[in-house]
């Protein structure tokens, strides 16, 4: 996770969550530790993951090659859309 830090573009970023593999939680076979910091720590982890999933569902769900060609292909129907705003608004505050 550390390498997420350096990473300079989407792509970088899209890169290091797509390998990303989660470990197993190693057990814990020290008694000195209580049974109420195990837990917090497994629900801290299990928080961890699952912001991070989020997020690759969110904005990293595609290559971003993919994802280029998607705004690419909407971008005629955005600037129309924008037109259409803007000529609303217009008229709206007349």
């Amino acid at each position: 996770m550390e390498s997420l830090q350096d990473a300079e573009t989407f792509t970088q970023i899209w890169t290091i969550l797509s390998e990303l593999k989660w470990t197993a939680l190693k057990r814990n076979t020290d008694k000195k530790v209580s049974e109420e910091k195990i837990s917090l720590v497994k629900d801290l982890r299990e928080e961890y993951k699952a912001a991070i999933n989020r997020i690759k569902e969110d904005y990293f769900y595609e290559e971003p090659e993919r994802l280029l060609a998607d705004m690419n292909a909407a971008q005629g129907n955005m600037k129309v859309f924008v037109k259409l705003v803007q000529a609303f608004a217009t008229l709206f505050t007349e």
